[in-house]
């Protein structure tokens, strides 16, 4: 993963399109699925015995993995990382976006697979919810400076689209 960028703006078009992608990844299937379900060509896979065993498995793996990949990343920005040069802050809260990204992609794969497998609407909702709980905190520029807990001056060079130091 590159961490070439000049200024501001190309940070933050960079850490937005991986948060797009991530969230791309598992709209396609999850699309096609949908569609397979209102057309009545989608149906369960699993015996009966199985399917609540299955379902309430995947979705609980799916709600774990959200609950960690939050808990991660609030433990990252819990960091004393005053000492280090923007550039350094930007790409390690690029690394870690990315991680947390990952891990939320994951989780709406589980329910994707869970969809698939059972062709239930709880995994309909539970892809949702991982959805929405990933956009709430989307990268945007105020989130990034609030996060990192910039100074001024920091501010003012992604604000002010200034180049950004190689330390």
């Amino acid at each position: 993963m590159t961490n070439h960028y000049k200024n501001g703006e190309e940070y933050y078009n960079k850490i937005y399109l991986l948060f797009n992608f991530f969230i791309a990844i598992s709209l396609v299937p999850f699309g096609y699925l949908l569609l397979q379900k209102q057309v009545g060509e989608l149906e369960s896979l699993v015996i009966d015995e199985w399917y609540y065993v299955i379902l309430v498995a995947l979705l609980l793996a799916s709600a774990a993995i959200i609950f960690q990949s939050h808990q991660k990343f609030r433990a990252y920005l819990k960091k004393e990382q005053s000492s280090t040069s923007l550039r350094d802050k930007l790409n390690v809260y690029k690394n870690e976006s990315v991680k947390k990204f990952v891990g939320f992609l994951l989780a709406s794969m589980i329910c994707v697979c869970g969809f698939y497998l059972t062709a239930s609407a709880f995994f309909i909702v539970g892809y949702i919810v991982s959805t929405i709980l990933l956009s709430i905190k989307r990268p945007t520029l105020n989130t990034i400076i609030e996060d990192l807990k910039l100074s001024e001056e920091e501010q003012n060079v992604l604000i002010e689209k200034k180049d950004i130091p190689f330390n």
